[in-house]
């Protein structure tokens, strides 16, 4: 019997009964990854889809429609090449695109295999105590991350102390974040210090030292 890859011209020896002559039967390891791979890189992407769905509010779901001055490829590859910076810091004023494009090369990132999680700050900010822990681990050990309105939170000292944690996880090791936000890394700092001035500057400074900044106007 000839291996079930269609470019291979090996033979195989298969079992002479019946039973067997429906198995796919291969004349390596090598050649059955090859005959498989198109069905695990379409697996593959269907997942990625789906986990995409699964992250994305509906109203950042819809392609761009001109709206948006930060082109999707323009977020995604600016954190590819941004040298020795894993954090990209996208501000600007509201409805400027700049969650939509985010989330949108947050997509790009899972199509090419990497794991994402996204962190809402407002939502975030509501959590209970106890839900920490699970957020900290959820949040600091992904592929990519995005932490979407981070001047929308309740900055409470406990609240400051847990971002400061994940950005810090993150940084240290090398892991690529994606950061939006209405305001300057600047004001920011001032906002976290309203109720939380002891983490208000070690939050912006691990900001400022490992972002790269983009301006949406």
């Amino acid at each position: 019997m000839k291996c079930h890859r269609p470019s291979c011209p090996v033979t195989v020896e298969s079992p002479e009964t019946e039973r067997f002559l429906a198995l796919k039967l291969f004349c390596s390891d090598e050649c059955k990854r090859d005959f498989h791979a198109p069905k695990d890189r379409e697996d593959k992407i269907i997942a990625a889809r789906a986990r995409w769905e699964e992250l994305t509010p509906a109203v950042f779901k819809k392609p761009d429609d001109g709206r948006s001055p930060v082109a999707t490829a323009i977020v995604a590859d600016a954190l590819k090449v941004a040298g020795d910076k894993d954090l990209l810091y996208i501000v600007g004023p509201c409805r400027s695109g700049k969650s939509r494009s985010a989330y949108h090369a947050l997509k790009r990132f899972l199509m090419e295999g990497a794991s994402a999680e996204v962190g809402q700050i407002s939502d975030m900010s509501l959590a209970r105590y106890d839900e920490y822990a699970d957020i900290a681990d959820r949040l600091k050990h992904c592929g990519v991350l995005l932490l979407d309105d981070m001047d929308k939170g309740v900055y409470t000292e406990r609240f400051s102390q847990l971002i400061f944690s994940i950005l810090d996880w993150r940084i240290t090791h090398s892991l690529p974040t994606l950061v939006t936000a209405n305001v300057s890394i600047r004001i920011l700092e001032d906002y976290i210090s309203r109720n939380a001035p002891q983490f208000a500057k070690p939050i912006s400074s691990r900001i400022a030292e490992a972002s790269k900044v983009v301006e949406v106007k």
